[in-house]
């Protein structure tokens, strides 16, 4: 392939949860809603697909995460963006079934 000639240099810093904890999962879907925040939804916990979502804020080397209303269905491998303050997330499975569906959440309270 084709070099294009970009170097990046990625620098990556673990941060300390406090607060609320995410609880632990696999095969989620991500996006940031901006600078200093992520919102993770589904994925799967053991052998249950998950349907919440949450939202992480990162202020001062800490990330805090707090329950977002409302729910999605119940999957893990989706896609997952945020566009106008909504989450919008395709795909993935209920781990029988593959999904084609569509879910939006609006994060502005």
């Amino acid at each position: 392939g084709k070099r294009l000639g970009t170097d990046m240099k990625i620098s990556a810093t673990t941060l300390d949860c406090t607060g609320q904890q995410l609880p632990s999962r696999a095969n989620h879907g991500a996006a940031a809603v901006s600078s200093d925040r992520i919102v993770v939804v589904g994925g799967e916990d053991d052998d249950l697909a998950l349907g919440d979502a949450y939202v992480g804020t990162i202020k001062g080397g800490e990330v805090s995460w707090e329950a977002v209303g409302g729910s999605f269905e119940p999957r893990q491998g989706l896609g997952a963006v945020v566009h106008d303050n909504r989450v919008l997330t395709f795909g993935g499975a209920d781990l029988m079934n593959y999904s084609t569906g569509v879910d939006s959440l609006d994060l502005s309270g």
